[in-house]
């Protein structure tokens, strides 16, 4: 169900004109059913019924409401009583013309709404209405009495256009991130897509196990979409297609695959598939701008298509069942920094993965017997991890020393005799451990 903070922080963040509607962690199975319907009535452009569902938020929230809102309400208010005397015809009666106007005057200056209104323009053209009233009463004709009516009524939608502008700044849904993870929500409204400024959505870790299709007024600038945690089966491709996205997160669903609109041309540069059931990576995905790229534990049997995504920065294949690598695998890789092909089944890594500038590399628990002796050469400092290979013993006793002892051991290994005596220093730990195990 739908909590009264939730409600309250709808209405507070609308009253506020704040970018950003935080709803996440409030244990919610259901999103307040005024939400869809205020950011309908936003899109239609419908100030007056936006600002009556901000009063209901408000009022089933059992909080007192913010001073903008109720001036907004106030102004409201105003709204239906011009709309009620402009649908009307004014009567021939001069003192009812008169005394409306006067209660007009009234209204405006007792509601106080000078934080969203232009009382000064407003109270202007409400005199002017007065002394169309004071004039009605010296006319002799129908002619004159008609003609200043309809300068009345010209008057008062100068009036309403003032007002309409009030009440925008007050009743409009601007929010550019929607934040409802770790909540219990089963769907989502259609609504959400319809808010024209939406950039982020953020809906980690509920109990989806579909997503509603984009709405009739097309889809909104979305930047960010981050869906993990979720039963999610299949993705709209006309969701993931939308062109300005450029960070996905669908990790720990159930997808079997992922599919773009044909004449899609995808500008993503985060790609978090991982913790699904794909079996291969799509390479219509990888784009020229994708810089991280993480697909852990999808099933995938064949390496992605690596060349299609020069940039890449960041590439997490752990925990699939990835035969080696080929020699050209990693050629037009020469951004990467972050390796994690740990849990396959490589038995060999090529030797131009000592061409790369890498900070962080693990090829763990693999079937590796041995390793490219190029890895030696690796510039700076390397983070190398190797356990879980069947390598010889010396170099995964290394190995558990940290990173620069295999580094070290592997260089000595690279010189083809003896360890250096710099080697010889840094391997005598492994070698008197070696010892007293023996």
């Amino acid at each position: 169900m739908a909590s009264t903070s939730a409600r309250q922080a709808i209405a507070e963040t609308v009253a506020s004109g704040a970018r950003r509607l935080q709803l996440s962690d409030m244990n919610l199975t259901a999103l307040p059913a005024e939400l869809p319907a205020l950011i309908l009535a936003v899109t239609r452009n419908d100030a007056q019924t936006s600002i009556a569902l901000l009063a209901s938020l408000y009022d089933k929230s059992g909080w007192g409401m913010e001073g903008r809102l109720v001036s907004a309400l106030a102004a409201h208010e105003l709204a239906e009583q011009m709309d009620l005397v402009l649908g009307s015809r004014l009567g021939p009666d001069d003192e009812d013309f008169a005394a409306w106007a006067r209660s007009l005057e009234a209204l405006v200056n007792d509601h106080a709404a000078a934080d969203i209104l232009e009382i000064g323009r407003l109270n202007a053209d409400i005199e002017r209405l007065i002394q169309f009233s004071i004039d009605l009463e010296q006319f002799d004709n129908d002619n004159d009495r008609e003609e200043a009516i309809t300068v009345a009524k010209d008057v008062l939608a100068a009036v309403r256009r003032d007002l309409a502008r009030g009440l925008h700044s007050i009743a409009s849904v601007s929010f550019t991130t929607v934040d409802l993870s770790f909540n219990r929500l089963q769907r989502l409204p259609a609504e959400l897509y319809d808010l024209p400024h939406l950039q982020e959505l953020l809906l980690a870790d509920n109990d989806l196990k579909d997503l509603p299709r984009l709405g009739e007024h097309g889809p909104p600038p979305l930047r960010v979409l981050d869906v993990s945690g979720n039963k999610l089966e299949h993705l709209d491709p006309d969701l993931l297609s939308i062109e300005s996205l450029e960070t996905i997160s669908v990790r720990y669903n159930s997808l079997t695959e992922l599919r773009l609109r044909p004449e899609s041309e995808p500008v993503f540069s985060e790609l978090d598939l991982s913790h699904n059931l794909l079996g291969h990576v799509d390479s219509r995905l990888l784009s020229p701008a994708l810089l991280r790229l993480a697909a852990a534990d999808c099933r995938l049997t064949e390496w992605p298509d690596l060349a299609s995504c020069p940039r890449l920065d960041y590439l997490d294949l752990s925990k699939n069942e990835l035969p080696s690598p080929g020699s050209a695998t990693f050629s037009a890789s020469q951004d990467l920094t972050y390796l994690n092909v740990s849990g396959n089944l490589i038995s060999e890594l090529p030797e131009s993965i000592a061409d790369l500038d890498l900070a962080y590399l693990d090829v763990s628990f693999n079937v590796l017997e041995r390793l490219p002796v190029g890895l030696s050469e690796l510039s700076g400092y390397v983070d190398l991890h190797v356990e879980g290979n069947p390598l010889p013993d010396t170099l995964l006793r290394a190995a558990e020393l940290g990173s620069s002892y295999l580094v070290e051991y592997l260089k000595s290994l690279n010189q083809g005799t003896a360890p250096c005596r710099e080697a010889k220093l840094v391997l005598a730990p492994v070698l008197h451990e070696m010892a007293v195990a023996a």
